[in-house]
């Protein structure tokens, strides 16, 4: 549970300046040893969250290759379901503001379309995680627009508005017996679960100007059992608009 894991930046020797200041800004505790829980560490210079307790590669925010790349390539562009339910189209690249952004992949196919996209980030190491992406899509020269504002979207006292407001809160727990994908697993150990997630709807309604999207399970329950206007549903997953 997310109370049980201390926001830790691993450091082997003596710390950076650069290291500090990314503890403060994130509020990490910097270590020197090595922590039996998950933690972040700098590996081939990109921030990772490492998990001692099970054999899993890092976790890595990358804008720049892997996954992130791949769906921006062969994804489908516009085409895609949540391009459609945000209301994408050729000529109309609306503002998003992504109040769960996680990490940051559906946020990156909207920018990547073209839209402006600011994301919401509360769980420290996450959001440490995406401010590294950020920064190295960045120096990479990239024109794709990505903000990150590390905060608790039900609590921040910052009034951001955007076209559209995306929410994707973590997936209740099912009985289906497949298992989740190693990564989601330890995501889901380091933030725990989003038991406030139905009051986010009202802040997301309050901070739109043309619509809501809610990304659900395709036969889970609506968030905070508000009817939506009209649905996007795909295979596994449904948009709640």
């Amino acid at each position: 549970m997310l109370q049980e894991i201390t926001p830790s930046l691993f450091c082997d020797g003596s710390p950076t300046a650069e290291l500090i200041a990314l503890a403060q800004q994130f509020s990490l505790s910097l270590v020197t040893a090595q922590p039996s829980l998950p933690y972040l560490v700098f590996i081939d210079e990109k921030l990772c969250l490492v998990e001692p307790r099970a054999k899993y590669k890092p976790i890595v925010v990358d804008f720049l290759g892997g996954k992130n790349r791949h769906r921006e390539q062969f994804g489908g562009g516009k085409n895609q379901l949540i391009c459609k339910a945000v209301g994408i189209s050729t000529n109309y690249k609306p503002s998003v503001l992504d109040m769960t952004a996680g990490l940051g992949g559906d946020a990156f196919v909207l920018a990547a379309l073209g839209c402006n996209v600011a994301m919401q980030e509360r769980n420290p190491m996450v959001a440490a995680l995406l401010n590294d992406g950020v920064q190295r899509l960045k120096a990479s020269g990239s024109d794709i627009s990505l903000a990150l504002f590390h905060t608790d979207s039900l609590q921040s006292s910052t009034s951001i508005s955007a076209d559209v407001v995306y929410l994707d809160p973590m997936y209740p727990d099912t009985k289906s017996k497949a298992a989740a994908n190693k990564e989601m697993t330890v995501f889901k150990d380091i933030v725990g679960k989003d038991v406030d997630a139905a009051g986010l709807l009202e802040r997301a309604k309050s901070a739109a100007i043309y619509r809501v999207v809610v990304k659900r399970p395709k036969k889970g329950e609506l968030l905070g059992g508000v009817e939506p206007t009209y649905q996007q549903i795909g295979k596994s997953s449904r948009y709640d608009i």
